[in-house]
């Protein structure tokens, strides 16, 4: 892989949604279709989220004209990225 055999730091510049989040959580971590599989040149687990994170939302006291209400459609994705990123927590800490 181009990042290991070139020392390359991997940046991740996404949008701060439950979109965005997935595909940083993929690039770090792999797909649900890529798991019970080793494809360790395909992901990137010390990748650099760059940009605004969702725990720095509140901090930024940004007016609400700034952040775009969630539709269900986008709870029903978060909802399903908690799962997933609570799996990563379980499997990455053994």
């Amino acid at each position: 892989m181009l990042k290991n055999s070139m020392k390359m730091k991997v940046f991740a510049l996404v949008d701060c949604d439950p979109y965005g989040i997935e595909i940083a959580a993929i690039l770090k971590w792999g797909g649900v279709a890529q798991s019970g599989f080793q494809l360790n040149a395909m992901i990137v687990p010390d990748l650099i989220w760059l940009g605004l994170r969702p725990s720095e939302i509140m901090e930024l006291s940004l007016p609400q004209t700034a952040v775009a209400k969630m539709n269900d459609r986008d709870s029903k994705k978060l909802f399903c990225l908690q799962t997933r990123l609570s799996y990563y927590d379980q499997v990455l800490q053994k």
